[in-house]
This record gives C-alpha cells, sequence and structure tokens, in this order.
C-alpha cells in the first residue's frame, strides 16, 4: 500500500508517522533505519529483512508529499500505521 502525505496539510498523521517508524528504529533496529545526508541516497526511513529491503517513507519527488510504502503483513509495525491511515482518511 502507497500513500501521500502532505506534511503540512496532514501534519497530524506525519507527526505520528515519524514518531512511529523513530520507535520502530529503537525497538527493531535490526529491521529499520533512518538515512539521511549521504551523498547520493535521498533520505528515507527504510525497512529491511534477509531477504528485501525497501523504502517505507521518503520525500514523492517534485512535489511537497512524503510518500509511506507499507507491504501487508510484513511487520506489527506496519499493521499500525495502516490503521492509523485508515483511520485518518476514512474517518476523517
Amino acid at each position: 500500500m502507497r500513500n501521500l502525505i502532505h506534511p503540512e496539510r496532514d501534519n497530524e498523521l506525519y507527526i505520528a508517522v515519524l514518531d512511529v517508524l523513530e520507535n520502530a528504529i529503537t525497538a527493531h533496529p535490526e529491521n529499520f533505519d533512518h538515512t539521511e545526508n549521504k551523498p547520493g541516497v535521498v533520505d528515507h526511513y527504510g525497512y529491511r529483512t534477509d531477504t528485501r529491503s525497501l523504502v517505507v517513507l521518503s520525500e514523492e519527488y517534485g512535489t511537497a508529499y512524503m510518500r509511506l510504502t507499507l507491504p501487508s503483513r510484513e511487520h506489527p509495525v506496519f499493521d499500525r500505521l495502516a490503521r492509523m491511515l485508515f483511520d485518518h482518511f476514512m474517518r476523517g
């Protein structure tokens, strides 16, 4: 699942997503990381296992949006983020 979040218009959601990802880095450093200010690499929050890696949150190129990518049933952190997105966008 991919979603675009505007850091200003969706500020409360954006801050909550960052909080969840920062906590995931602390609780699951073997799976989550934050890469920033690395030459040739876009700033992002990432996820990795022995068999795959992906960018979870990064800037959507050429826009003011952040792209949040959640693989289904991959990790409980993604389930939490998916519930947050549902609550924000569907329940308003």
